[in-house]
């Protein structure tokens, strides 16, 4: 259990502390247990926070839960899990969040993995409603095979082969 403290302002202007623990299920020490976090999320939704980036893991002690990744950085260790299941992880927690609080968009991480495939599993979340936003660091500058660019190039061929094959619909 990670117990840390948050400083806000009351509506005041007083400051107060707001105890945030972050635990996992006593049951199940592999599973989280997202109470504490969905109290915090309540809270600033209540003080007008607009938007959440929901990130999990520390960079310094647990690159591998914030980034899944396959192969270490020179002087990184190995993950102890699949990248598959860090995925997951953030899929799976982003999406119970983004549930939660309908009216919070929430931007959900964790696809880098991915890769070429970043787009397709972003579009389902996106489309099944567990969560708003899609965020890639990864894909800060366009290249031929980038996720943004792979749209272009799929919408315009949709849209091509749809003029050019005679049973498309027009």
């Amino acid at each position: 259990m990670l117990s840390t403290r948050h400083r806000h302002r009351r509506s005041d202007g007083a400051p107060h502390a707001v105890p945030l623990r972050i635990r996992v299920d006593e049951n199940d020490p592999l599973r989280e247990d997202l109470t504490e976090v969905k109290q915090l999320i309540g809270w600033l939704a209540e003080w007008g926070v607009q938007l959440l980036n929901i990130s999990m893991g520390s960079p310094y002690t647990n690159p591998h839960i914030g980034r899944p990744f396959e192969k270490p950085d020179e002087g990184n260790y190995e993950p102890p899990e699949h990248p598959l299941l860090g995925v997951d992880r953030h899929f799976r927690i982003a999406g119970e969040l983004q549930r939660a609080f309908p009216g919070l968009p929430m931007v959900g991480t964790g696809y880098s993995w991915l890769q070429q495939y970043m787009i397709h599993a972003a579009a389902h979340n996106v489309e099944s409603g567990s969560i708003r936003i899609f965020g890639a660091a990864d894909v800060r500058c366009p290249t031929p095979t980038s996720p943004p660019m792979r749209l272009k190039k799929e919408s315009w061929r949709k849209r091509a082969s749809a003029r050019l094959s005679p049973t498309a619909p027009t």
